[in-house]
């Protein structure tokens, strides 16, 4: 079995992921140099040259979170730093992949900092010297190697992501499944009644691959590929569904986004499995052809300082990897919650596997 089993969420969102992100990428590339006289501004350290960030007068990042959640974020930043305007795309982990690769295949990078929500891919850019080695001051603050590179320096956790069964209360009723099997020929979210993500979608492989440790390739291209689901790009779109009455189940639900809707009024709830909830994290990186290299570290510094790890948690509902951060109040999970993790060393040599069954999955 390639799943680690984290039980517990109240010791705390820094000892989830230590736990949890065992398969972290080994060591591809040389150490890189620590910062050796870190600046404070704006109430965290850095190593960027803030003057140059500012002369440079824009940054760009490339992340699988929702863009809502994504301009939240970086607004803050740009209340902290005026002069540098902050731009984002989203996409999917794997659109994002291939977009980055072929800018830098054509010297036309437009991306400065990249996020992305799938390891593996993350351990293939810094194999490929598309990441830029920067050893954040704030690495001093996230201990644990297991939520970053190997060297570290090339990429980061800013967050555990977690997936699971969400629905609508006004629709489910009083019999909502347990468990992952429980969903299996229940005739309620038969006939595109149910979600997933597309196969593009970091968290959709952890999904696949830690539920097939538990209970095998069939329980997706025969279990859940009966109950014709479908599939999209991101979590806005299930919940608009599900809130709208048109799903009556989001099978791969992000927690985090979920999150988001309750506290705006939704009838959704998130169910924890018996048997475990699956989880990814996201890795932040400065990219090597970064057109904004100063406001990339400087991004990347922030992202990754208390300050804007508490920004994260508030307005994308993330666990973080820093201790002195606490966990989001709204996730409202049982303290025995067992998150999913998979083993990302192995994930490489499963994708097209993965992908094979989600053809299947998906009737396609």
């Amino acid at each position: 079995m390639n799943t680690t089993r984290i039980n517990g969420i109240a010791v705390g969102a820094a000892c989830l992921l230590m736990v949890g992100a065992s398969g972290a990428v080994r060591a591809q590339s040389a150490e890189p140099a620590a910062c050796p006289s870190p600046t404070e501004v704006q109430g965290f350290l850095t190593c960027a040259d803030v003057d140059a960030a500012k002369k440079e007068g824009a940054v760009v990042l490339y992340a699988p979170a929702g863009q809502e959640q994504q301009l939240a974020v970086l607004n803050e930043f740009n209340k902290l730093f005026p002069d540098i305007r902050v731009q984002s795309i989203w996409a999917q982990t794997g659109a994002l992949f291939a977009k980055v690769e072929q800018e830098v295949k054509t010297d036309n990078t437009l991306v400065d900092v990249l996020v992305l929500s799938d390891p593996t891919l993350l351990q293939t850019m810094q194999k490929n010297d598309i990441l830029s080695p920067y050893v954040s001051p704030s690495l001093q603050d996230i201990a644990d190697v297991n939520v970053q590179s190997k060297p570290k320096g090339y990429w980061t956790s800013w967050g555990l992501v977690a997936t699971t069964l969400v629905y609508n209360t006004d629709t489910i009723g009083e019999n909502p499944p347990k468990t992952w099997k429980d969903l299996i020929g229940d005739k309620r979210f038969a006939g595109r009644k149910a979600s997933l993500k597309n196969a593009t979608s970091g968290l959709q492989f952890a999904q696949w691959a830690t539920l097939v440790d538990l209970y095998g390739r069939d329980f997706w291209v025969e279990g859940v590929a009966g109950l014709n689901p479908i599939a999209f790009d991101s979590f806005t779109q299930q919940f608009d569904r599900l809130v709208g009455g048109a799903d009556m189940m989001a099978i791969n639900g992000q927690i985090s986004g979920a999150m988001q809707y309750i506290e705006k009024g939704a009838p959704l709830e998130i169910l924890y499995p018996e048997d475990g909830v699956p989880a990814t994290l996201e890795g932040v990186g400065v990219v090597r052809t970064a057109p904004h290299p100063q406001a990339a570290r400087l991004l990347v510094d922030y992202l990754l300082s208390k300050k804007g790890q508490e920004v994260i948690v508030e307005k994308m509902q993330y666990f973080s990897p820093r201790k002195d951060v606490a966990a989001p109040p709204a996730a409202r999970a049982p303290e025995n919650v067992k998150f999913l993790v998979p083993d990302w060393d192995a994930m490489a040599d499963r994708r097209k596997t993965f992908e094979a069954d989600w053809r299947k999955v998906l009737g396609q």
